[in-house]
C-alpha cells in the first residue's frame, strides 16, 4: 500500500512518505500520513470535508510506467502495482509478472525465509476489491457500504456486477437456507413477508393430515414447489437486496436533497434505513411458532 502513496506527502510534516514507510490511511478521504504524524495529530487534517464524495485525498491513477519501468496491472480489479509484486496492494491477487512467477517456485527464496503459502483471497479489502471512489448506479461505493453493514466485501462487488448487467452475481446461500428470515434481517420485509405467506401456504398439508381431512391429494406437491422456490430464492436474493438497497438510498439522497439535510444527519438516515435487523426475524419466527402452537392445539381438540 506504501508503494502508491510513495511520491506523496503527508499532510501534516509535509515530508515525502517514500516507499516501504510506516503510513496510515483515512477510511474517509483516504488521505496518507506518518502515522507518528497522525497520532500526533490526533485526527485527519481533512476532517471538515468527510463525507464529500468530491473530495478524495488517494494516490492519484497511476501510468502504466512506474518510476520507468512497466508497471503490473492486476488482472482482477486494474490495479496497478511495482514491477516486482508478487500479489496485488489492493485486492490481493496474485500477479502474472517475473516475481510472482518466480515465487512460485519450490525452493525459492530471496529473503533466505520461505513464507507459508497465502491463499488467494478476493475479498481482502473492506470494499471487495472496489475503487470506493467509484459510483454504481448513480450511488457511491461508500454509502452503499454503509447501508450494507456487515458483509460489504461480498455485496459491493456483487452490486457493481448486477449494475453492469453481468449476471445474478452468485447464489447466495444463506438466503437459500433461512429464506424469510434471510429477509427480515436484511429488512427486506415485503419480500419477507411473501415468502413467510408461501411458508404457511406450504404446510397446508400437515395442517389437513392433522385433522384427518382427506380428498386433497394433490396439494402433497406443495412441499417439492417450496424446494423450487426457496433454490429460486436463493438465486436471486442479490439482486433483490440491490434493487433493496438502491431504493432506499435514492429515496434517502433524495430527502437530503430537499431538506438540505448536514452531511451527519444524511449519514445516520442511511445507517438507520440499512444495516441490519435481528430482533425483527427473532419475532417473526416467535409469532410463527405461537401460531403453528394454537393451530395444532385446536386441530387437536377438533379430531379428539
Amino acid at each position: 500500500m506504501s508503494y502508491q502513496y510513495k511520491n506523496d506527502k503527508c499532510p501534516v510534516c509535509d515530508k515525502a512518505l517514500g516507499p516501504g514507510g510506516d503510513i496510515v490511511v483515512c477510511p474517509e478521504c483516504a488521505a496518507a500520513y506518518h502515522r507518528a504524524c497522525y497520532l500526533a495529530n490526533g485526527k485527519c487534517v481533512y476532517e471538515e470535508h468527510h463525507g464529500d464524495e468530491s473530495f478524495f485525498r488517494g494516490p492519484a491513477f497511476r501510468p502504466e510506467q512506474i518510476d520507468g519501468e512497466a508497471g503490473l496491472k492486476c488482472s482482477s480489479c486494474g490495479a496497478k502495482n511495482p514491477p516486482d509484486g508478487i500479489f496485488c496492494e489492493i485486492c490481493g491477487t496474485r500477479l502474472s509478472g517475473d516475481a510472482a512467477r518466480d515465487a512460485s517456485k519450490v525452493g525459492y527464496n530471496p529473503y533466505r525465509f520461505v513464507p507459508p503459502p497465502i491463499p488467494l483471497n478476493p475479498y481482502t479489502t473492506v470494499f471487495g476489491g472496489v475503487d470506493p471512489a467509484e459510483t454504481i448506479d448513480g450511488i457511491s461505493v461508500k454509502d452503499y457500504s454503509l447501508f450494507i453493514g456487515q458483509n460489504t466485501h461480498y455485496f459491493i462487488p456483487r452490486f457493481k456486477r448486477i449494475a453492469e448487467k453481468r449476471g445474478l452475481a452468485g447464489f447466495n446461500w444463506p438466503a437459500l437456507f433461512l429464506g424469510f428470515i434471510y429477509c427480515f434481517y436484511r429488512k427486506m420485509y415485503l419480500v419477507g413477508a411473501l415468502l413467510l405467506a408461501m411458508v404457511i401456504v406450504f404446510d397446508i398439508p400437515d395442517i389437513l393430515s392433522l385433522l384427518n381431512i382427506t380428498g386433497y391429494e394433490w396439494l402433497k406437491v406443495l412441499p417439492y414447489i417450496s424446494l423450487v422456490v426457496s433454490f429460486a430464492f436463493g438465486g436471486l436474493a442479490n439482486f433483490l437486496y440491490f434493487r433493496h438497497a438502491k431504493a432506499k438510498l435514492k429515496a434517502v439522497m433524495a430527502e437530503r436533497d430537499e431538506k438540505k439535510l448536514p452531511n451527519g444527519v444524511y449519514l445516520q438516515k442511511v445507517t438507520n434505513a440499512g444495516r441490519v435487523n435481528l430482533a425483527a426475524p427473532i419475532a417473526v419466527v416467535a409469532a410463527l411458532f405461537i401460531v403453528m402452537f394454537i393451530v395444532v392445539y385446536i386441530a387437536e381438540f377438533l379430531v379428539t
